[in-house]
């Protein structure tokens, strides 16, 4: 359901029984082999990715989210 997830939204992780509250910022479409999403960014920055259309491998929707917002 990332495809339904906005700019302003929330997004919750758990890791090592800690919560981490992150907010959408920003959401985009890359091509496949435009695996540069996946590198380090400046931050807390979480990174989400899916295929778009869903179901299929033509592009992926880029979600990014900022810790604590």
């Amino acid at each position: 359901n990332l495809n339904k997830v906005g700019i302003g939204s929330k997004v919750i992780v758990f890791w090592n029984d800690k919560e981490y509250r992150y907010t959408v910022y920003e959401r985009f479409i890359v091509e496949p082999q435009q695996t540069e999403i996946e590198g380090p960014m400046a931050g807390n920055i979480l990174t989400l990715y899916t295929c778009h259309p869903l179901w299929t491998a033509d592009q992926r929707l880029v979600v990014r989210a900022r810790l604590g917002e």
